[in-house]
């Protein structure tokens, strides 16, 4: 399902987002009921 990406970027901002995840959840929300 997850792409691989040869560079490894996607491998980096996956691992931040899973470390971030309460966070970002947050974030995302905020950003759909603001618009």
């Amino acid at each position: 399902v997850i792409p691989t990406d040869s560079t490894g970027d996607f491998d980096m901002i996956y691992d931040f987002i899973e470390e971030h995840w309460n966070i970002a959840k947050w974030v995302a929300l905020g950003v759909v009921i603001l618009e």
